[in-house]
């Protein structure tokens, strides 16, 4: 797999979770290879691996995706740091390239007061939608 993408290496090691695959390792400078099987499962990575405070009432979030679980994560990352007192939050998003448009407006939900405007989605040739939050907080 030298010189290969991580893509490419990925589809040849996906398969349905509870299949077996196996692998053989070389390293450079070893003559000697290792072979072993794994069996495939399904992976969930959070989308927030910590949250912290940052200095006395401000909590910090970093959220790494969009994914499925992020209001969730969000929701009880908060509980965490406002339990030690924190009265406002820094959501850190740096870096995340898309995701779930659902799962962004439910995380906006839960800091935006009711009926403020979230988000506008433009579409070709039909009217934009708009968002708005929905729950008081």
């Amino acid at each position: 797999m030298t010189g290969l993408p991580l893509d490419s290496v990925s589809v040849r090691l996906l398969g349905p979770a509870g299949t077996p695959v196996r692998v053989t390792f070389e390293r450079r400078g070893r003559t000697e290879s290792v072979t072993t099987g794994f069996i495939r499962a399904v992976i969930r990575v959070p989308g927030i691996p910590y949250a912290i405070m940052l200095e006395p009432g401000v909590g910090y979030i970093p959220l790494e995706s969009f994914n499925q679980s992020a209001a969730s994560g969000v929701e009880h990352a908060v509980l965490t740091p406002s339990a030690r007192g924190a009265r406002s939050f820094v959501l850190g998003v740096r870096g995340i390239g898309g995701g779930s448009l659902d799962q962004s407006l439910a995380i906006s939900n839960l800091f935006a007061s009711p009926a403020r405007h979230l988000a506008t989605v433009r579409h070709r040739g039909r009217a934009p939608e708009l968002f708005r939050a929905t729950a008081p907080h």
